[in-house]
C-alpha cells in the first residue's frame, strides 16, 4: 500500500481559525479515552494552547478532525464555545500521516519540563501551590521533576545537549556516589554513554551482592559441606572472592527463578570482562 503525503499541486498552507465547537463531531464520535482532571483544570484556566488540526473548507458546516480529540473534549468541558485550529484545505494530507507527525512533535520534554518546574518552585511558596497554579497532583508534579535526582554537572551537560535525555533519566536513578563518578567519566572524556550508565548499575549491583553475608546463601538445616578453599583461606583477588559468592548464590536460586538468576550471571559476566 503506498500512502502519499500530499496531492501534486496541493496548497499545504492551514488557515488558523476559531473553530466553534458545534462543527465538529460529537464527543462520541472522536477516537480516544476523555480528558483527565489534570488536563481539563489547565485547559479552565489557561484555555487551550496548541491549535487542533482539521481537514476542510471555511465554509463547511462539519469539519474533518485530524488531532486534537482531547482538546476538544476538554474545551467542551469547561464550557468553550470555540477553539483554536488549523484548517487544511481537503484531501491536501494522509490524516494517519499527520497523526504520526503530531506526536513526534508533541513527544514529552524531560529537561523543559523540569525547568518549569523548577522555576515554578522558585516563584511560589511550595508544591502546593505549583500543583494548585498548574492543575497537576504531588505525584505528576514529582514525575516532571525526577531529574531533580541528577547530579548537577550531569544536569547541566543535558541542558546544554551535552548528554541525551534518555542517558539523564537513567543516571538520575543511580546512587550520588556513581553518579559522582559518571560525572568524572564525561569531565575526562567529554562524552558519557548508555553503555557507561548500564555498566556503574551492574557494578553497583555487583558489589552490593559482594558485601552480602555468605550466611545468606545458606540453605537452613542443610548439613555443612566440605571446607572449600574459600572457607580455609581468604583469596588475594577480591574478584575470586566474589565471583564464589556468586556462584554460591546460582546453586540456592531454583530454575524458575529466571530473572533473578538473569541478574546474577550478568553480575559474574560483568565481573570476568573486567578482570580479563
Amino acid at each position: 500500500m503506498t500512502i502519499q503525503l500530499a496531492l501534486p499541486g496541493t496548497d499545504l498552507r492551514p488557515f488558523s481559525i476559531d473553530v466553534a465547537l458545534d462543527r465538529l463531531p460529537p464527543d462520541e464520535d472522536l477516537m480516544g479515552p476523555p480528558p483527565d482532571k489534570a488536563f481539563v483544570e489547565s485547559v479552565r484556566r489557561v484555555d487551550v494552547l496548541h491549535p487542533i488540526l482539521i481537514e476542510g473548507v471555511p465554509d463547511d458546516p462539519l469539519f474533518l478532525v485530524w488531532a486534537g480529540a482531547r482538546r476538544i473534549k476538554a474545551a467542551r468541558i469547561v464550557g468553550r464555545a470555540t477553539i483554536p485550529g488549523r484548517l487544511y484545505p481537503r484531501g491536501s494530507l494522509s490524516p494517519d500521516l499527520v497523526t504520526i507527525i503530531e506526536n513526534a512533535h508533541r513527544s514529552d520534554n524531560a529537561l523543559r519540563g523540569h525547568k518549569a518546574v523548577e522555576n515554578l518552585r522558585a516563584a511560589l511558596p511550595d508544591d502546593a501551590a505549583v500543583c494548585a497554579a498548574t492543575g497537576l497532583t504531588l505525584p505528576e508534579l514529582r514525575a516532571r521533576a525526577r531529574l531533580d535526582a541528577l547530579h548537577p554537572a550531569l544536569l547541566a551537560a543535558a541542558r546544554r545537549g551535552h548528554l541525551k535525555e534518555t542517558i539523564a533519566l537513567e543516571a538520575a536513578r543511580l546512587s550520588a556516589e556513581d553518579q559522582e563518578a559518571l560525572a568524572a567519566l564525561l569531565a575526562r572524556n567529554g562524552k558519557l554513554t548508555a553503555t557507561d550508565v548500564k555498566e556503574a548499575r551492574q557494578a553497583r549491583k555487583a558489589a552490593e551482592v559482594a558485601s552480602l553475608s555468605p550466611r545468606l546463601f545458606e540453605t537452613p538445616g542443610a548439613v555443612p559441606a566440605e571446607p572449600s578453599p574459600i572457607d580455609e583461606e581468604a583469596p588475594s583477588d577480591w574478584r575470586a572472592a566474589l565471583d564464589a559468592l556468586l556462584t554460591r548464590a546460582l546453586a540456592l536460586v531454583p530454575p524458575d527463578e529466571a530473572r533473578l538468576r538473569a541478574q546474577l550471571l550478568a553480575a559474574q559476566g560483568l565481573l570476568a570482562a573486567r578482570s580479563a
